[in-house]
C-alpha cells in the first residue's frame, strides 16, 4: 500500500526466484527486510535511451520505498544466490527515530553472493555501510555525493566494502566521491555526463595508493554538446590521498557511448600526479586538456586511437617523456620543456604515434639537442622557433616547419626523412 498511514511491517521478508522486475517496492513501516531466492531481481526503474545499442540514460524515482518508518535500519541479501538490481537511494538516508526522542540509527546494506548493482539518487550519509558482498559489483551514482563516512558521534566511521565499481553518472548536477569511503575492493571509476548540453565536474578525492596504481578512471563520451569544440563538458578532479612523491601516477581510459556529437571534449585535473596514462579507446575525435599539466614531469603516455580520427591535447605537455607511439589518431600536441637549476632545458623523449601527427614547441629554442623525437608512422609535421644554432635529433619525421628570428645553422646529421625546412 503507499498510504503510509496504514499498518505496515517493520522485518519483512522478501523471496525472490527465477527472474523478477519492478520499478517499485513499497512497504509502510518497514525498517528491516531481508531478501532470499535465487534469480535475478530488479527493483529500480532504470530507462535506457533508444539508440542501436541500447545503454544507460537514466533512474527515475523508484526503487525500495518505505513510508511511515521509524527509520530503515538494514537490507540483508547476503543469503540470496542470484543478482540483484536494487535502486536504494530512499533507505540510505539519515535515518533517526521520531518516536525515541530523534535517535540516530545506523543503516546496512548487505548484498548477494553474486554481482549487484545499487542505484543512488541521492547521496549517501555518514551513517550507512554498503558491503556489496561476494561477485563483482557497481554502485551507480546519479546524483549528489559519497562523503567520507567518518563519524562525529564516537562510532566507528561507515565505509562501502566489497564495491568493484563506481559508476558516477552526471543526470543532474556534479558529483563527488571520497575514497576514504571505499575499501580496495574499488579498482574501476566511471565518469559521464548524461545531461544533453550540460557540464559536470566529477571530484574524486583521496585516491588510495593501491588504486593510483593498479586501479583505472573510465571516462565515456558524454551525451552531447552540439560539437561545440570549446565546450569541455566532462571535468574530472582527481587528488591523491598521498601526492607527496615522485612516481605517483594515474590512468584513464576514454570509452565510447551513445552520443550525438562527432567529437568528445574533456578536461582531466590531477594535482600532484607525475605520471598519467590516457588510453583512447572511443571512435570519435578527442580533445582533452590537462588542468595540472605543470604537474606531470615523468611520463605522459597516450595510446589507442583511431586511424584517420584526431587526439589533441590542448595543453602544454612538460613531462620528460611521452610516449604516444601507440597512439593511432592523428594527434595534436605542444611540449614546453622543463629546465635545471641553470635555466637550461633538460631535454624531453617524445615518441610519436602512427597518425599524421603535429607536434609544436611552445617556446623560442624550446627544440635542442636534448630533444629526442621519433615516430612509430604516418606523415608527421614538426614546428619549431629558433633564436640560435642547435642540433636535431629526429627520427621518422617527415616535415619540419621552422622560423627564426635571425640566422641561424641547424645540425641535421642524427635525423632522417626530413623532406622540407
Amino acid at each position: 500500500t503507499s498510504d503510509k498511514n496504514t499498518e505496515g511491517y517493520e522485518n519483512l521478508n522478501l523471496i525472490s526466484k527465477q527472474g523478477v522486475s519492478l520499478n517499485k517496492f513499497e512497504a509502510n513501516q518497514l525498517r528491516e527486510l531481508t531478501i532470499k531466492g535465487s534469480g535475478e531481481l530488479k527493483i529500480a526503474d532504470v530507462e535506457l535511451n533508444d539508440g542501436a545499442n541500447p545503454q544507460f540514460n537514466k533512474v527515475n524515482d523508484g526503487g525500495i520505498k518505505t513510508p511511515g518508518t521509524r527509520g530503515f535500519t538494514k537490507l540483508d541479501a547476503s543469503g540470496y544466490t542470484g543478482s540483484l538490481t536494487l535502486d536504494i537511494t530512499d533507505i540510505v538516508k539519515e535515518a533517526s527515530d521520531p518516536f525515541d526522542s530523534g535517535k540516530k540509527l545506523d543503516t546496512d546494506i548487505i548484498g548477494s553472493k553474486l554481482g549487484d548493482t545499487f542505484y543512488l539518487r541521492g547521496g549517501v550519509g555518514s551513517r550507512t555501510n554498503i558491503d556489496g558482498g561476494a561477485g563483482e559489483d557497481k554502485l551507480v551514482l546519479v546524483s549528489g555525493s559519497i562523503g567520507t563516512g567518518k563519524r562525529a558521534d564516537g562510532v566507528t566511521d561507515s565505509k562501502i566494502t566489497n564495491i568493484e565499481n563506481l559508476e558516477m553518472r552526471a543526470q543532474s548536477g556534479d558529483l563527488s566521491a571520497d575514497f576514504d569511503r571505499f575499501d580496495e575492493s574499488l579498482k574501476r571509476v566511471l565518469v559521464r555526463t548524461e545531461q544533453m548540453d550540460a557540464a559536470a565536474t566529477f571530484t574524486l578525492s583521496n585516491i588510495s595508493e593501491k588504486f593510483s596504481k593498479e586501479g583505472v578512471i573510465d571516462i565515456e563520451h558524454s551525451a552531447g554538446n552540439k560539437d561545440e569544440t570549446t565546450n569541455y563538458n566532462t571535468i574530472i578532479k582527481a587528488t591523491l590521498k598521498n601526492a607527496k612523491g615522485d612516481k605517483d601516477s594515474l590512468t584513464f581510459r576514454v570509452l565510447d557511448a551513445n552520443n550525438k556529437d562527432n567529437s568528445f571534449e574533456f578536461e582531466i585535473g590531477a594535482k600532484g600526479v607525475e605520471n598519467i596514462t590516457v588510453k583512447d579507446e572511443d571512435s570519435e575525435d578527442n580533445e582533452m586538456k590537462l588542468t595540472n599539466a605543470a604537474d606531470h614531469t615523468g611520463k605522459v603516455t597516450l595510446t589507442g586511437g583511431t586511424a584517420g580520427k584526431y587526439f589533441a591535447v590542448a595543453s602544454d605537455i612538460v613531462a620528460k617523456e611521452l610516449d604516444a607511439s601507440g597512439q593511432k589518431s592523428n594527434l595534436r600536441l605542444t611540449v614546453k620543456d622543463q629546465k635545471d637549476k641553470k635555466g637550461e632545458n633538460v631535454g624531453q623523449d617524445i615518441k610519436l604515434g602512427s597518425g599524421d601527427d603535429i607536434l609544436t614547441f611552445k617556446e623560442l629554442d624550446g627544440l635542442d639537442k636534448n630533444d629526442k623525437i621519433t615516430d612509430a608512422g604516418g606523415n608527421d609535421t614538426l614546428r619549431a622557433l629558433f633564436s640560435k644554432n642547435s642540433a636535431l635529433n629526429l627520427k621518422g619525421i617527415e616535415g619540419v616547419h621552422i622560423a627564426a628570428k635571425n640566422n641561424v645553422e641547424l645540425d641535421i646529421s642524427n635525423s632522417d626523412k626530413i623532406g622540407r625546412a
